[in-house]
C-alpha cells in the first residue's frame, strides 16, 4: 500500500510502507572482481602457454634459416601468445567472475529471509549447494559425481559462510586491553 507523504516543496510523493532491504554491493562485487582478475591470471597464463606451443606445432615444418627470419619467427610466435592469453584469461576470468556473482548473490538473497537473517553460515550452504546443482546441471555431470559436487558445494558455501560469521562475531566484541 502507498502512502501520500508530503515533501517540503509541498509536493506529495507516495512511499512504500514495506521496506525491502537492498543486497549488499560491496559483499557481491569485491569477491566478484577478485575472482575475475583471479581467474583473467590463470586464463592467461595458461592459454597464453597452449598459444605458443600450438604455433611451435604448427610451424614446426618450416623453421627459419637466417637470423633476421628468426628474429619474424619469434616476434609473430610472441604476438600469437599474446592473443592468446588475452583472449583465455577473458574467457576464464569471465566465467570464474559469473560462477562467483551467482554465488553471492544467492547468498544476500538467503540473508534476507527472515529465518537465516544473521546466518550467513546457513545462508552460504544453501548457496553453496543450489550453485553446485546448477553447476551439475549445467556441466551435465554424470549422475554417479553429482551427489560428491552437491557435497563440496555445501561444504564449501558453509565454509565461506562461517568465516563471515566468525568475522561478524569478532568485530561485535570489545577487543581486550
Amino acid at each position: 500500500p502507498l502512502v501520500p507523504h508530503s515533501e517540503p516543496r509541498n509536493m506529495t510523493t507516495f512511499t512504500s510502507l514495506i521496506q525491502t532491504p537492498a543486497l549488499s554491493y560491496q559483499e557481491i562485487m569485491m569477491p566478484t572482481s577478485c575472482a575475475m582478475m583471479i581467474g583473467f591470471a590463470s586464463g592467461a597464463t595458461t592459454s597464453g602457454k597452449l598459444a605458443g606451443y600450438q604455433f611451435m606445432v604448427e610451424n614446426l615444418h618450416r623453421l627459419p634459416r637466417t637470423r633476421a627470419n628468426w628474429f619474424f619467427f619469434q616476434k609473430t610466435k610472441n604476438y600469437k601468445v599474446i592473443l592468446g592469453g588475452f583472449k583465455g584469461g577473458l574467457k576464464t576470468g569471465g566465467k570464474l567472475g559469473a560462477w562467483t556473482a551467482g554465488f553471492c548473490t544467492l547468498k544476500e538473497l538467503f540473508t534476507l529471509l527472515p529465518a537465516i537473517e544473521r546466518r550467513k553460515s546457513i545462508a552460504g550452504a544453501l548457496a553453496g549447494l543450489n550453485m553446485a546443482l546448477g553447476a551439475s546441471l549445467f556441466y551435465q555431470l554424470r549422475p554417479t559425481l553429482s551427489p560428491r559436487r552437491l557435497l563440496l558445494g555445501t561444504l564449501m558455501g558453509l565454509c565461506a559462510g562461517l568465516a563471515e560469521d566468525m568475522k561478524a562475531h569478532l568485530e561485535e566484541e570489545d577487543p581486550p586491553l
